[in-house]
C-alpha cells in the first residue's frame, strides 16, 4: 500500500502531538536534525522531548492505496484528538486538519518572513546550479521566443516601448538607477561592447524598424515636446 496515516508519539505521556498523512519516509523526515517547518510549534515539542534525552516516537497506524481515503483517515484522526487553541481539549499541534495542499492553480505564491528567511539561510553562499529556461536560445531557435516577438511586433512594440509599469516598480527602478551612468552599471568594457552591438543592430534602419510604428511615433513626439521647451 502506498500511502499511510501516522502519529508523533510524545514518549513523556504516550500521546500523539501530531498526525500527519504520507508516503516512503515522509514520517521520519519531521525527526531529521536539519528538518525545520512552518509548524512551529511541533518544533517546539521535537526540541523539548530532546531536551530531555528522549527522542519523539513514530508510529504509522493505517495503510491506503487511495489517497483521498488517506486524507479523509487522517482529518478524523485530528479531530478526535483535537488540535490545540482550535477544538476543545485539543492536544495536536497540527495547523490544519489535513495535510493536503490547497489547489495552486490561478493562485499566487505567498511566502510568509519566516519562509523567506529560511529559504535564504539555506541558499546563502552557495553557488546557483540551475540554467534559466532561455540561456542561449533566440526567437529563431524557441517557438516561445519567436510567438513572444510575434505578438510584440503586431502591437507595433518589437523592443517592448511603452511597456506599462506599477508606480512601486517605477519608483524602485528609479531609486536604483538613481545618479549612475551607463557605465557605472555596467563595466566599461561591458559598456562598450553593449554600446556597440546596439549601434550595429540600428544601422540603415528606419526608427519604424527598430521600434515600431507607435514606438517611432512616440519618440518623434518626445523629441518635438524637447525642442519647443527649449526654445521658451
Amino acid at each position: 500500500m502506498k500511502y499511510y496515516v501516522y502519529y508523533l508519539i510524545d514518549p513523556r505521556t504516550e500521546l500523539p502531538f501530531y498526525i500527519g498523512k504520507g508516503k516512503n519516509d515522509r514520517a521520519e523526515t519531521h525527526l531529521h536534525k536539519s528538518s525545520k517547518t512552518v509548524n512551529e510549534r511541533k518544533d517546539q515539542v521535537i526540541s523539548e522531548i530532546r531536551n530531555e534525552g528522549l527522542e519523539p516516537l513514530i508510529k504509522k497506524i493505517k495503510f491506503f492505496d487511495d489517497e483521498k481515503e488517506a486524507y479523509f483517515f487522517e482529518e478524523k484522526e485530528i479531530l478526535k484528538f483535537g488540535r490545540r487553541d482550535v477544538e476543545p481539549d485539543g492536544i495536536l499541534t497540527n495547523i490544519t486538519l489535513h495535510s493536503k495542499p490547497p489547489p495552486q492553480k490561478g493562485k499566487k505564491r505567498i511566502f510568509t518572513e519566516l519562509h523567506k528567511q529560511r529559504l535564504s539561510e539555506a541558499t546563502k553562499g552557495k553557488p546557483k546550479n540551475y540554467t534559466v529556461w532561455n540561456a542561449n536560445k533566440t526567437k529563431e531557435t524557441d517557438n516561445r521566443l519567436a510567438k513572444a516577438a510575434h505578438n510584440r511586433s503586431l502591437a507595433g512594440n518589437n523592443h517592448q516601448i511603452g511597456t506599462h509599469l506599477s508606480k512601486e516598480t517605477k519608483e524602485k527602478i528609479s531609486r536604483a538607477l538613481k545618479g549612475k551612468s551607463f557605465t557605472d552599471l555596467h563595466n566599461s568594457t561591458v559598456a562598450q561592447e553593449i554600446k556597440e552591438k546596439m549601434s550595429k543592430k540600428k544601422k540603415g534602419k528606419t526608427w519604424e524598424e527598430i521600434y515600431g510604428v507607435e514606438g517611432a511615433k512616440k519618440r518623434r513626439e518626445a523629441i518635438k515636446a524637447r525642442k519647443n521647451n527649449d526654445s521658451v
